[in-house]
């Protein structure tokens, strides 16, 4: 059975929590254990180091991402425990981009870190609490899954 780490920051819409329980619901099908954290903040280092499989929806924070994931990531020691874990990067914003800017920061620094991360990144842009995942980005995840 595949270990699942989901990780996600808060917003005051919830759209953020609204995207990652709908990436579980893609990944639950595929009988795996998941863990879900909307603090990027709780997150231990037993929690990434006993993962097999993370994915991260990121919201933007001042066009880059949110300084949680980063201090999640100076807090997870050296060499990192994201070493060698498989990574996927969704991005969120309420404007035209979907965070290109922000995953593509945070995929340098987890790169640098020594983690194997997805290319098939998702770019959800003009998020509202509305937001649904479309069938395309849901077939990236099913295939990040398999």
């Amino acid at each position: 059975m595949i270990k699942y780490l989901l990780i996600t920051q808060s917003s005051p819409s919830g759209i953020n929590k609204k995207i990652l329980d709908q990436v579980e619901d893609v990944i639950a099908s595929r009988n795996a254990d998941i863990k879900k954290f909307i603090d990027p903040l709780a997150v231990s280092n037993s929690d990434v180091f006993s993962a097999d499989r993370i994915i991260m929806v990121v919201p933007e924070w001042n066009g880059s991402f949110p300084y949680t994931f980063k201090q999640m990531i100076d807090e997870s020691e050296w060499p990192s425990f994201f070493k060698d874990t498989e990574i996927m990067l969704i991005g969120t914003s309420n404007t035209t981009f979907g965070n290109v800017m922000g995953i593509t920061h945070l995929q340098h620094v987890l790169s640098w870190c020594g983690a194997n991360l997805s290319s098939k990144r998702i770019c959800i842009p003009n998020i509202t609490p509305e937001t649904e995942l479309e069938e395309n980005w849901m077939e990236k995840i099913k295939q990040f899954a398999s």
